[in-house]
């Protein structure tokens, strides 16, 4: 008999074709099972884990925190960013685990972004914050609805976002049993770990006042505890994470901080760069002249975020190194100190105009900071301070000019990240460069780094900008 090809293209009926294919498969493989490896690749090649060291867990760990499961947390961690079979410790779906993975692997393995290699690297800080999905229970819920919650990928289905919510409802239900049993259960290093991550979901999804309620429950915890400074003491890991929760609202909502700057950590870092840095200052004869109209407070936090940014540009020459942990720490104090001199819900017009643009483009420099930290963050409350500020207040004076251009720019690269914010942000920088008559790029460059610049961060968003700005003048 003849062999005979059908092409199927030329059969317009779906059932004559699902017969076809039914025929066909009644074959030789008729009855057998057929084995095939899976597509999926096994092994993923992954940036090495930050995982260095880790710290024994204290004596007084509450009941569902497994202190003997901690050293095999620490394989399962390895495990994981490798290969999505690796057996968790409670049950969750393939889906669900797919987006636990990516979510535990950006968090663990890219803490800062690459271009920061240099100066900032992994080192021997505490316990990694995400060790106690591996041993309590109710942080792992959480953490997987967290991982849902911070997905920027469309595919996410609504049964994943329903096993979300499953994972969510159990994490609330444990620790509503933990507040209400024994004590130390409830103060807990572990619970205080849960809260924050609840307050985090409820942040990724912006519902900021909800987190909100969540922080408030943070704070009296740590207050039953002996406060934020012996957290520091007893749990740093925690108390950073803590810490940084404290941070965001202020950034986010115009509020003062809850905790005191005295309480935040990394004061002897920032104390030792300030050491290099000024010894390097000392043959420079390279001074602001506005810096003596602005408040003390203000000329402080300038010098360090200034510290900052040399820190990244010059690593290549001065050598220094700050690891994961520490960094976090200087950024979050310099962070506390600028909120702390002038919050963002400081009205505009109580504020000298030259101190104003400076405070916000410090703000926008240490949002550049923190966003590669914040996954899904959209900053409204400072992206609104700025178009505030350069819209209803006239720079007359050289100083003002070039601080106005400064800020455009580096909020550009920052916070002003969407095609459509440039309606607005092309035309007044450019008004602003020819007002300082400033027609170059290298011109431009030039005055920017006058003021706290990372080049890393910024240089290719502000050029592409001013390319733009380039086109539209001649147009």
């Amino acid at each position: 008999m003849p062999i005979q090809f059908i092409d199927n293209s030329s059969i317009d009926k779906k059932k004559t074709r699902t017969l076809i294919r039914s025929h066909a498969a009644k074959g030789k493989n008729l009855g057998r099972t057929i084995d095939r490896p899976s597509r999926y690749p096994k092994k993923r090649q992954v940036a090495t884990s930050v995982i260095a060291n880790v710290e024994p867990p204290s004596n007084d760990e509450p009941e569902g925190y497994n202190n003997e499961g901690l050293g095999a947390s620490l394989s399962i961690h390895r495990q994981l960013q490798e290969d999505l079979s690796t057996s968790l410790p409670f049950d969750v779906s393939w889906a669900c685990r797919r987006l636990f993975h990516q979510f535990f692997t950006f968090v663990t393995v890219a803490p800062f972004p690459p271009e920061l290699g240099k100066a900032v690297i992994p080192g021997k800080g505490p316990r990694p914050f995400l060790e106690y999905a591996f041993v309590d229970e109710a942080f792992f819920h959480c953490l997987v609805a967290m991982s849902v919650a911070a997905s920027i990928s469309p595919s996410v289905t609504r049964q994943e976002t329903a096993e979300a919510l499953r994972h969510l409802s159990r994490s609330l239900q444990l620790v509503n049993q933990r507040l209400a049993g024994d004590g130390d259960v409830a103060l807990s290093d572990a619970t205080l770990a849960v809260v924050i991550a609840m307050t985090q979901h409820e942040r990724f999804l912006g519902y900021h006042n909800h987190a909100l309620v969540h922080f408030e429950g943070l704070q009296k915890i740590i207050a039953l505890r002996g406060g934020i400074s012996t957290l520091v003491s007893a749990c740093p890991v925690v108390a950073q994470k803590a810490i940084r929760a404290d941070f965001d609202f202020a950034l986010q909502l115009g509020s003062p901080t809850r905790f005191s700057t005295e309480s935040v950590p990394g004061k002897a870092t920032l104390d030792w760069l300030r050491q290099e840095y000024r010894a390097i200052q000392e043959d420079s004869s390279h001074t602001l002249p506005f810096t003596a109209r602005i408040n003390e407070d203000l000329r402080g936090v300038f010098e360090d975020v200034s510290i900052l940014s040399w820190l990244v540009n010059d690593s290549a020459i001065h050598g220094l190194e700050v690891d994961h942990y520490d960094f976090h720490n200087l950024i979050l104090l310099v962070g506390y100190r600028l909120l702390n001199a002038r919050p963002l819900s400081t009205p505009i017009q109580a504020t000298d105009h030259i101190e104003l643009i400076l405070h916000l483009g410090l703000a926008a420099m240490m949002a550049m900071f923190f966003l590669p930290l914040s996954l899904k963050t959209d900053i409204v409350l400072l992206k609104s301070c700025i178009v505030s500020a350069v819209t209803e207040q006239e720079y007359d004076d050289k100083d003002g000019r070039e601080l106005l251009l400064w800020l455009l720019l580096i909020a550009k690269t920052s916070v002003f990240r969407e095609a459509d914010e440039d309606v607005w942000l092309i035309p007044k920088t450019l008004q602003t460069a020819t007002q300082l008559g400033l027609s170059a790029w290298d011109h431009v460059s030039q005055t920017l780094q006058k003021f706290p610049w990372v080049r890393v961060f910024a240089d290719d968003t502000a050029k592409a900008l001013w390319d733009r700005i380039t086109s539209f003048s001649r147009s």
